[in-house]
């Protein structure tokens, strides 16, 4: 399952959201976004709508249900989804940042904003969402990060509830991405920011099938090393 760029025409952010979108991108991916994310952050938009498009078409939600958007970023999959469902919840450790999707999303009123502290989702009730998903978070994440998640998917979503996640293959590990954070890495260790880690999707799907999910299908996005994983969480 490929995406493909698409025409659809982006809103462009006002001077002040652009200037705290950069500060912001700038705690999220580090420095090396530069100092006109003007340009990346459209291509950035366009990819996450195709992103939300391609997520509705796969797991296509119904009116009924409530989504969990797990690092949500701006806000763009769950302003997509949100027209479909009953609610999605949007949930970052950035709580500027989920101030800032608010702000880009307010015609949305069925889209609720939960900053959070990692890997803790008890705001959330037990058993109460149908959907979890995570575009451009776990690409960030170690299998102890993954393990931690998945405690508690298992607890927040209903039986046979959907949950989706993309990872770093580190089957199909790209040298070009790597040596870069390599060299940062030599510098900064685990303190660098942005910093993409590799994982092997087995060692996932081992961690997702301890918490009793299964998985429905594996798809490389974009290139071969971005593996989306679905899981169904067994009845």
């Amino acid at each position: 399952m490929n995406t493909q760029q698409t025409k659809k025409p982006i809103n462009i952010l006002s001077e002040d959201e652009n200037k705290r979108l950069s500060q912001l991108l700038a705690i999220v991916i580090g420095p090396q976004f530069g100092d006109s994310p003007s340009e990346k952050l459209q291509k950035t938009l366009e990819l996450k709508s195709v992103e939300a498009a391609m997520l509705e078409e796969y797991l296509k939600p119904e009116a009924y249900q409530v989504l969990l958007d797990l690092g949500s970023g701006l806000g763009v999959t769950a302003k997509h989804l949100s027209q479909r469902v009953k609610k999605v919840i949007c949930c970052d450790v950035y709580s500027e940042m989920l101030e800032l999707a608010q702000s880009l999303n307010k015609e949305r009123e069925n889209i609720e904003y939960l900053p959070i502290q990692s890997y803790d989702l008890s705001a959330i009730e037990e058993n109460s969402i149908d959907i979890v998903y995570s575009l451009g978070l776990f690409i960030h994440f170690n299998l102890y990060d993954t393990y931690l998640y998945f405690q508690e998917f298992k607890r927040v979503l209903k039986p046979g509830g959907q949950c989706f996640l993309n990872i770093k293959d580190a089957n199909e590990l790209e040298m070009n991405q790597f040596l870069p954070d390599a060299k940062t890495y030599k510098i900064n260790g685990y303190t660098t920011q942005g910093l993409q880690q590799w994982m092997a999707p087995k060692g996932v799907i081992q961690i997702a099938e301890y918490y009793d999910f299964e998985l429905t299908d594996q798809s490389v996005i974009e290139n071969p090393s971005d593996c989306g994983l679905y899981f169904r969480l067994k009845s």
